[in-house]
């Protein structure tokens, strides 16, 4: 006769499942209150916001108290199908994330009151058209994908331009990678998602896409012929190109031509810039260098010799 023993989970197992659940929560609510703060600081909404606001709740609701996600997507549900909302829609929807934060409608919200309040992500509007041939693309926080080498992989087999620096004046896209980081949990955000920010308020435009919104539109699409600077190459190789996203300048008097060296980082996935500015990731400087190692030393940016270069591909 067989004797069977049933398996209860120890006092200490539901004390740390109950602390999780209770953290979780009040995460969701503090992204929830960065969100509402954002929306109302210029004083207005939009459908855009409408449905970015519709799908996080959805996805949150578990983890918020159903007096403030009921009502929420009550409104929800119908202004995130409009193209445009009508006076009395941004009126209402106005009102309801005032009642959340617990302010009147003629309290100041100030943009700065916590820079994360202005990252709401965008949507991939028509998927059809939509392709990264030739985008430059800049990656921040950590991704359930996998390593960011291999998101950096993924978006140059698909033809974009991937960096894993400060966003230029030729981004396109800064794509988010939220898995794991208390930076995307808790309303705050780091310095490239700040520089995009900033670069948008100027009338750059870039879009700031979430992770699995970006995976799921490239699941659906065909891969282009896999190349990098200058090769064609297999899909193993560019999950080895460790200079990938890297900018480089070359300096001084090097143990091979330049060209060949040039050559050779690129090989590797790298850029070679002729000039040296903030968005240079390393100098390769032989003997001598002159004016760029010392713009380079003024700076900040990391001086390689040879043998450093060598280190670094370790």
């Amino acid at each position: 006769m067989k004797r069977y023993i049933l398996a209860y989970p120890s006092s200490e197992d539901i004390l740390i499942a109950q602390w999780n659940r209770v953290n979780n929560e009040r995460k969701a609510l503090d992204v929830l209150t960065g969100l509402c703060l954002g929306i109302l600081a210029d004083g207005e909404t939009n459908s855009r916001e409408a449905r970015f606001l519709h799908n996080w709740v959805l996805q949150t609701s578990s983890l918020l108290p159903d007096q403030i996600a009921d009502p929420l997507l009550s409104i929800l549900d119908e202004l995130s199908k409009e193209k445009d909302l009508t006076e009395v829609q941004n009126k209402n929807l106005c009102q309801i994330l005032q009642q959340i934060l617990g302010v009147s409608a003629d309290t100041n919200i100030p943009r700065n009151h916590n820079p994360a309040t202005d990252l709401i992500f965008d949507l991939i509007e028509d998927p059809e058209s939509f392709d990264i041939s030739g985008l430059e693309i800049v990656i921040s926080g950590q991704f359930s994908f996998g390593r960011k080498s291999q998101v950096l992989a993924e978006i140059l087999a698909f033809g974009g331009l991937p960096r894993d620096e400060a966003p230029t004046g030729k981004t396109k896209i800064l794509l988010v990678g939220c898995h794991g980081s208390n930076q995307w949990t808790t309303s705050l955000m780091g310095s490239k998602a700040e520089k995009v920010l900033e670069r948008r308020s100027k009338g750059q435009e870039i879009l700031i896409l979430k992770e699995s919104d970006f995976f799921a539109f490239l699941k659906n699409r065909e891969k282009p012929a896999l190349c990098s600077i200058n090769n064609v190459v297999t899909e193993n190789e560019i999950m080895s190109l460790p200079f990938l996203g890297k900018t480089f300048v070359i300096t001084g008097t090097l143990s091979i031509d330049r060209d060949e060296m040039k050559a050779f980082i690129e090989s590797k996935g790298g850029k070679v810039s002729g000039s040296v500015s903030a968005k240079t990731s390393y100098v390769l400087a032989g003997e001598g260098g002159g004016s760029k190692r010392d713009k380079a030393e003024k700076l900040g940016v990391t001086i390689l010799d040879e043998e450093g270069l060598e280190k670094l591909l370790k």
